[in-house]
């Protein structure tokens, strides 16, 4: 899915894995992790699976999905992500962990 205003895309992977790439931002990401290959892009955006954590690779989940509606959830397995005003907010419901992403911050919890 797509957040409404287009900065955000999000894919909910039948591998039982979250993630959301943001377009724009006003933070930076974490420098580079040395297990993150130097020719990847690295924090574009944000993972979850049992925690969350930025995002080392070479496509996008900015693929112009369908557009989830502020205030809507979406939610596959233990996973569900809710739809905000400019942000997203993912949760692993089992673990408790997740991330909100929206341009001017993010959270890992």
């Amino acid at each position: 899915f797509t957040l409404p205003s287009g900065n955000i895309g999000c894919v909910m992977q039948s591998d039982g894995v979250v993630r959301c790439d943001i377009r724009q931002r006003d933070w930076a990401p974490p420098a580079l992790p040395t297990d993150c290959n130097p020719n990847y892009d690295f924090g574009q955006g944000l993972i979850l699976g049992a925690t969350a954590r930025f995002v080392c690779a070479t496509d996008t989940a900015l693929i112009g999905a369908p557009v989830l509606p502020s205030g809507s959830t979406e939610r596959q397995g233990p996973y569900q992500c809710r739809s905000a005003a400019g942000g997203v907010e993912c949760l692993n419901l089992d673990t408790g962990h997740g991330f909100s992403m929206s341009a001017a911050e993010y959270r890992i919890f």
